[in-house]
C-alpha cells in the first residue's frame, strides 16, 4: 500500500498534496509533516498485521535535516512494523541531495525498514552512484506505459 498525503480543508473536503505541500515546503514545515505521516503508518502497520507493506514518501527537503534524520531514526527505532514499512525519495529529490539521502540510507539501515527511489529512470546514468546503498526502486510510469507485453 502506497500511502499519499491528503487532508481535509475547511469545507471537509479531502486536498491532494499538490495542494498543501508547497505551503507546507514555504513554511519549513515538511520535517514535521513527514514525521507524522511515518507515525502514522507505523499507527496503522502495527493496527492491521494483515497489512504486507505500507510506502511512504518523504520530502527531499526532510531528509537534508540531520535533526530530521535522527528524529526519524529514533521514531523506527522505538516502534513495531518497521520490516513492514518503505520510505521512499523522488529520484530528483535523491540525487540533488545525494550526499543527505545516502547519510539517510545508512543511518536507517538497522532499524529494519525498506528505503528505494521513487519515480526511478529518468537519470539512469546515476545508478551507479546508488547501487551501494541497497535500495529498490519504483520505477517512473513513463517507462512502464511503452514496455510490450
Amino acid at each position: 500500500m502506497n500511502v499519499r498525503y491528503l487532508m481535509f480543508d475547511e469545507d471537509g473536503e479531502w486536498q491532494p498534496a499538490g495542494r498543501f505541500l508547497p505551503v507546507a515546503e514555504r513554511l519549513k514545515l515538511t520535517p514535521q509533516l513527514d514525521l507524522a505521516a511515518v507515525a502514522l503508518g507505523l499507527d496503522e502497520l502495527e493496527a492491521r498485521p494483515e497489512l504486507t507493506g505500507l510506502a511512504i514518501n518523504l520530502s527531499a527537503s526532510s531528509i537534508q535535516l540531520p535533526e530530521f534524520r535522527r528524529e526519524l531514526h529514533a521514531l523506527l527505532k522505538r516502534r513495531q512494523g518497521t520490516a513492514r514499512l518503505w520510505l521512499e525519495v523522488s529520484e530528483a529529490g535523491a540525487l540533488a541531495h545525494f550526499d543527505a539521502f545516502r547519510a539517510l540510507c545508512i543511518e536507517l539501515m538497522h532499524v529494519g525498514c525498506q528505503m528505494g527511489i521513487e519515480h526511478f529512470g529518468r537519470q539512469f546514468s546515476e545508478i551507479g552512484r546508488l547501487h551501494d546503498l541497497g535500495l529498490d526502486y519504483t520505477v517512473d510510469a513513463s517507462f512502464i506505459r511503452v514496455a510490450p507485453r
